[in-house]
């Protein structure tokens, strides 16, 4: 059967990365294009495995005569490659090859053989580029780099900020939670009065007393945008961290707030010190930011970042999407 594209995420629209990258790109300029994700919300996705394998190898034979659009690779976590198509387009939001389940010498085989024949590959951060250049065989006139992101109207950036006490935020999944650790640490430690609020978080400052704790859903991401007034995207080094792509950045701008982050290249690809937020090069400066959280003009940073968020928002790749896939559809 022969659909022009086929879009192939790792996650059902559960998952973020598959979410705001793979379905909103498809719903927002190519909604006739077949989607099928690999994995299925589920809490038992490792059991189901064989089920997830042998459905993703009926669409790769149903849809042969198609361009694939994949999130990452074919079959996650299998240490090779198999059935790869004639025609395919790589997307790579983070540094998945860390996530496998086997020595890196034998996945380095894998996506170097992988990423050699994908006919484009799409980046969501500078860092992935030339990792992928650096190491698997990439080649710059392949790779686009295109921001994690979403339309313009998503969200409506705020117009005021601090009405009884500012407050900072942090939205992330139960795997990043460590990142956000750090920083709680410092205002535990330090006995700062910061009160931060949490979405996605599972970790061991749920109940601290300047905590408060939401699970993650839609209108749980919404609210949380609404309320918070700085925004926070602390990392920590290493290599998975370096291949994030600078999201929760690109959330936080979506509202006009103000950022306070890890100066690491998934962070700084957006932020600029002193224009648009506070980049943090150690645990002091991460004090510092959070003692004088008064001395913001968060109204005027907020502004400036609403405009950055315009530059990159989906409605503005819409022509690299079209360089990219847009002969397919033809």
């Amino acid at each position: 059967m022969k659909n022009a594209i086929v879009f192939l995420p790792r996650y059902s629209s559960y998952g973020a990365s598959s979410r705001y990258r793979s379905y909103a790109i498809k719903n927002a300029f190519y909604p006739r294009e077949k989607i099928a994700p690999f994995f299925s919300y589920s809490r038992f996705k490792n059991l189901l495995y064989p089920v997830y394998f042998l459905r993703r190898v009926f669409v790769l034979i149903f849809y042969r005569e198609s361009v694939f659009y994949v999130e990452g690779d074919f079959f996650p976590y299998l240490p090779i490659n198999f059935l790869l198509p004639r025609r395919y387009i790589l997307d790579y939001d983070d540094a998945v090859w860390y996530s496998e389940k086997v020595p890196f010498q034998f996945i380095h085989v894998k996506y170097s053989a992988l990423i050699s024949k994908a006919e484009h590959i799409v980046v969501g951060s500078h860092y992935l580029q030339r990792f992928i250049c650096e190491h698997f065989n990439g080649y710059d006139s392949r790779i686009f780099w295109i921001p994690t992101t979403f339309s313009k109207d998503k969200f409506i950036p705020k117009s005021s900020f601090g009405k009884d006490k500012i407050l900072c935020g942090w939205i992330g999944s139960p795997s990043t939670s460590p990142f956000i650790d750090k920083v709680l640490t410092i205002i535990q430690n330090e006995r700062l009065d910061v009160k931060v609020l949490l979405v996605g978080y599972q970790g061991s400052f749920a109940n601290a007393s300047f905590v408060d704790c939401l699970e993650w859903s839609e209108d749980n991401e919404l609210l949380f945008l609404e309320k918070v007034d700085i925004g926070l995207s602390p990392l920590l080094p290493g290599e998975f961290a370096m291949g994030k792509c600078g999201f929760k950045v690109v959330q936080y701008f979506s509202m006009g707030l103000p950022v306070i982050a890890d100066d690491y290249p998934p962070n700084a690809q957006f932020c600029i010190e002193g224009h648009n937020g506070i980049l943090c090069r150690s645990n002091q400066d991460w004090v510092d930011a959070l003692k004088n959280l008064n001395d913001l003009n968060l109204f005027r940073i907020g502004r400036m970042n609403r405009m950055s968020f315009d530059s990159i928002c989906l409605e503005e790749q819409q022509n690299t999407y079209e360089k990219i896939l847009g002969r397919c559809v033809e």
